[in-house]
Parts: C-alpha cells; structure tokens; sequence
C-alpha cells in the first residue's frame, strides 16, 4: 500500500511508515507529538554569520524560557517557545539546521518563529531559507 500511495505523491515528498489505528485507540490528532524541520541556510552565507546564528541557537538552549511576541486572538502576547522545542542542532558545515518541536492542544510554533527568534533572521532574509518538515511524530 505505501508503494501505491508514494508513487502517486509529488517528486520528494514520501510516505515512510503507514500504521492502521484500531478502534477504540486514541485519535489521530491525540496521537501527535509533534514536527522534525530542516532548515537550509543560503550556500553563500559567511562563517561569521554562522557563528553569530550557532551562539543565537545555544542562548535559546540554555535559557529555560524563551518569550517571543505572538498575536492571539486579536491581541499581542508574549509567549514562551521553550518548551515546544525537544531539539535543535545546527550543521555549519551543510549550513542546516535541525529541529523537533512539540505538539500540543494549546497550539505549536511556526518554521519562521524559529527562524526569525531563535536563529536570528529578518523576516526579509527568511525568505532565502528553505524550510522541509522531515517527519510527523506520532505516540
């Protein structure tokens, strides 16, 4: 079946696992734990500024809240990213960056909240990255 399936999916996009939820199990969307990203940096960036975004990423690892602006509702709040963040692991040799956030019912993050917040991109230069979800992670 997940022959069937790939072969119909657009070039770089591919089901790795197919599991059968059985009745009575909790839902799909109670099973969600969260996102593997990968984020590709522009080949020409500098290793200045790489080592400007790696001390970016091990601030927010290091910190134990991390609070960002974030419109909810109509009105502007800060909220804590922190513990939505499992991982982070920044490659500057491919110039990537990796990371697994978590789902919950009180919602998640973005690509750009990671990007703009943590890495330290402008929403401008945000745009020159490009962001793939490597993996939905299921409990």
């Amino acid at each position: 079946m997940k022959k069937t399936i790939n072969s119909a999916l657009p070039q770089g996009l591919e089901i790795n696992e197919i599991e059968i939820i059985p009745s009575g199990k909790k839902s799909l969307a109670a099973s969600l734990y969260g996102f593997i990203y990968e984020l590709r940096l522009p080949a020409d960036m500098d290793n200045d500024r790489l080592e400007i975004i790696k001390n970016n990423i091990d601030v927010f690892l290091t910190s134990p809240s991390f609070y960002i602006p974030r419109l909810s509702k109509g009105v502007m709040a800060n909220k804590d990213i922190r513990p939505f963040i499992k991982s982070i692991f920044f490659d500057t040799q491919e110039k990537k960056i990796e990371y697994t956030i978590r789902f919950s019912q009180k919602g998640s993050l973005k690509p750009l909240d990671i990007i703009v917040h943590v890495a330290g991109f402008s929403k401008a230069e945000a745009e020159n990255i490009h962001v793939i979800k490597t993996r939905t992670i299921l409990v």
